[in-house]
C-alpha cells in the first residue's frame, strides 16, 4: 500500500515538473508566419528569457528600423559555422543562397508589420545538397535590436532532421529554447570583423552575435556568396587541434578512420551509420 502510495506521489511529482517545464516562457511562442521551410514566432520581451541572471544583463527591446530586412539578409551572406563531428570539424555556410530567397520575403512581412517589445524567432529547415542520402537541416535564431546593437543567438545551425520530419510537418518545428548563456558544445560561429560576440559573465557566446544597428543597415551582401551557384560544400574535415597537414577531406580515408572507429568500439552502429551516410552526402 505504502509503495502504491509513494509510487503515485512520484508520478504526479513528475507530470507536475513536465508541466512546469513546459510552461516555460519559450513556449508560450507566438506563431506569426508558417510554411513548409520557415516559420517565425514572437517571444514577449515581459516573458522572455525568463532566466533571472540573463534579463538584466539585456537592454530593451527596440522596434527594428526601415531597411533590417536588407541588412539582416546581408549579414547572413557573411555567417559561416564549425561544426564539431566525430573525425574532425567542417565549416559551412549558416544560410545557402536558394534559402536566402525564401527567408526574404518572410522577414520584410515580420519586419515591416513591427510588433512591438518581442523578441523573433527564426526557424528553418533547407537541404543545401539535395541528393539522395542528403537530409534536411534546421536552425534556430533569436533576433532583436536594442535600438543601438542588433543580436542574433542560434540555438542550433545545421541539426540535420531524421527522416519523419520530412512527413510530419508538425516534428521538426519542436525546437528546444534557444540558449542564451552559451552555444552548442559542438558549434561556434567563425570570426568576422563584421560582429563581436557577447559575453556573458566570464564566457563569450560563440554563437551569439552583436552588430551596431548603423553598420548592419549600411551593409552589402557578400560578393563570393552572391556569385555562388550551388550549395557550398563543407571545407575539408580537420583534425580535432587543427594542424595543417592533417587534412581529412578526401572521402576515402575519411571513410576509413570512421571504420576503425567502429571497430574499436568508439563509437556504436547507429553512430558509424549516421556519420557514413553525412560523409556519402557531401560527394
Amino acid at each position: 500500500m505504502d509503495f502504491r502510495v509513494s509510487l503515485r506521489s512520484l508520478i504526479v511529482l513528475i507530470v507536475l515538473f513536465f508541466l512546469a517545464s513546459c510552461s516555460s516562457a519559450f513556449y508560450k511562442k507566438q506563431a506569426i508566419y508558417k510554411s513548409e521551410r520557415v516559420y517565425v514566432y514572437t517571444l514577449a520581451e515581459a516573458d522572455y528569457p525568463d532566466d533571472d541572471e540573463i534579463r538584466p544583463l539585456l537592454k530593451p527591446v527596440k522596434p527594428l528600423p526601415a531597411g533590417s530586412t536588407e541588412g539582416l539578409l546581408s549579414l547572413f551572406t557573411y555567417l559561416r559555422v564549425e561544426k564539431k563531428g566525430l573525425i574532425g570539424a567542417s565549416t559551412y555556410p549558416v544560410f545557402y543562397k536558394a534559402q536566402l530567397a525564401e527567408i526574404a520575403p518572410v522577414l520584410k512581412d515580420v519586419i515591416e508589420a513591427g510588433q512591438p517589445h518581442v523578441r523573433y524567432l527564426l526557424v528553418t529547415r533547407f537541404d543545401p545538397f539535395n541528393t539522395v542520402l542528403s537530409k534536411m537541416r534546421r536552425n534556430t535564431m533569436l533576433f532583436w535590436t536594442d535600438g543601438e546593437n542588433v543580436h542574433l543567438v542560434f540555438g542550433e545551425i545545421h541539426t540535420e532532421l531524421l527522416g519523419d520530419d520530412f512527413i510530419n510537418d508538425d516534428k521538426w518545428i519542436d525546437v528546444q529554447p534557444v540558449n542564451l548563456r552559451k552555444a552548442p558544445e559542438d558549434t561556434r560561429l567563425l570570426d568576422s570583423t563584421l560582429y563581436s560576440f557577447e559575453k556573458v559573465g566570464d564566457f563569450t557566446h560563440l554563437t551569439h552575435i552583436v552588430i551596431p544597428e548603423k553598420e548592419m543597415l549600411a551593409l552589402k551582401p557578400d560578393p563570393r556568396f552572391m556569385r555562388s551557384d550551388t550549395a557550398e560544400k563543407p571545407s575539408p574535415e580537420k583534425s580535432p587541434d587543427g594542424k595543417p597537414g592533417e587534412m581529412k577531406g578526401d572521402v576515402a580515408e575519411r571513410l576509413k578512420k570512421l571504420e576503425q572507429l567502429k571497430a574499436s568500439g568508439v563509437i556504436t552502429e547507429k553512430e558509424y551509420e549516421e556519420q557514413r551516410k553525412r560523409i556519402l552526402s557531401e560527394l
